[in-house]
């Protein structure tokens, strides 16, 4: 028989969901190798590298400080490179996503927009810091041959190291 003193307040949660935990989840699928990257303790980052091949983002690499992480992801593809100014911060990131990441559009303090990849996936996703004091640190992600099927962004503290 039907409760509606028992269905109401899991109704509630299923609208009102926890955005600690939607900020915590990934973009995408969860599915192929799992890499993250996040910048270094007294680092921040300073520029995005996106690699882009046939509508589908296939690679991303981060630089912190002058220094340039790990690229993760699948080979090939056009290059993008996004440098920030030296007191520009990440403040939102919006992807959209089908099989694999099509596109990422990074939001800044400046203000400014910077988008990777011009095909809109079907499926939206945005991302930005629990905290007015939280910034971009990193990323990880879930790729295979094709591309990046899944990425989720990583926000602390400046200079802080943070983990996944």
């Amino acid at each position: 028989m039907f409760q509606l003193e028992v269905m109401l307040p899991l109704l509630i949660l299923a609208f009102l969901g926890t955005p600690a935990i939607l900020a915590q989840s990934y973009h995408g699928n969860e599915i192929g190798k799992h890499s993250c990257i996040s910048a270094p303790e007294g680092k921040n980052v300073t520029a995005i590298r996106i690699f882009i091949r046939s509508n589908v983002i296939v690679r991303i690499q981060l630089k912190f400080g002058e220094e340039w992480g790990k690229e993760y992801g699948a080979p090939g593809g056009r290059e993008l490179e996004f440098k920030l100014n030296d007191d520009e911060k990440v403040m939102g990131i919006y992807t959209t996503s089908s099989t694999f990441v099509n596109q990422i559009i990074f939001i800044t303090d400046q203000p400014r927009e910077v988008m990777a990849g011009s095909f809109r996936g079907r499926d939206s996703h945005s991302s930005y810091p629990e905290k007015p004091t939280y910034m971009f640190r990193g990323v990880c992600v879930y790729y295979g041959p094709g591309g990046i099927r899944g990425i989720k962004f990583l926000w602390g503290t400046e200079n802080s190291s943070c983990s996944w």
